[in-house]
């Protein structure tokens, strides 16, 4: 049974392990959305700006070329964190079922531990028993 726990131990580190990664790469995606929500709101800003101030009008069709860029390279890269988050999400799921089947063949093996004990107690109680009975069979 020490092998099963063992076997146990190994594998809910290496799954606690994974839901790190999984839980920075998750981060490192809302962050970069948050950012990009940001650059948006902000061009939305300086577009109403611009609308109003012929001035900045000049400057605002490269100022959001710049946005546009940017918020490409952010989706590129929330793209590639998501290619990293799938497979790190299937061997969560690996692992958690291997530690699932594990866990249900130790307790397997446990409850079977202790129908063998009973067994052996029950049989010892009946040999006290039958001693006793024939004892008191004698003793008559």
């Amino acid at each position: 049974m020490k092998s099963i726990e063992t076997l146990i131990k190994v594998h809910k580190s290496n799954l606690d392990e994974k839901r790190q990664e999984l839980a920075r790469l998750e981060g490192q995606k809302d962050e970069m959305l948050g950012y990009s929500k940001k650059m948006a709101a902000e061009l939305q800003r300086e577009a109403e700006f611009a609308a109003t101030d012929p001035s900045v009008s000049m400057t605002f069709e490269n100022y959001r070329r710049m946005i546009n860029e940017r918020q490409n390279n952010i989706f590129a890269a929330v793209s590639d964190i998501d290619k990293q988050i799938t497979p790190i999400r299937f061997e969560i799921s690996e692992i958690f079922n291997e530690i699932k089947k594990y866990e249900l063949l130790l307790e397997r093996k446990i409850a079977q531990q202790k129908s063998e004990e009973l067994e052996i107690e029950n049989k010892n109680l009946d040999e006290i028993a039958r001693n006793n009975f024939l004892k008191a069979e004698e003793e008559r």
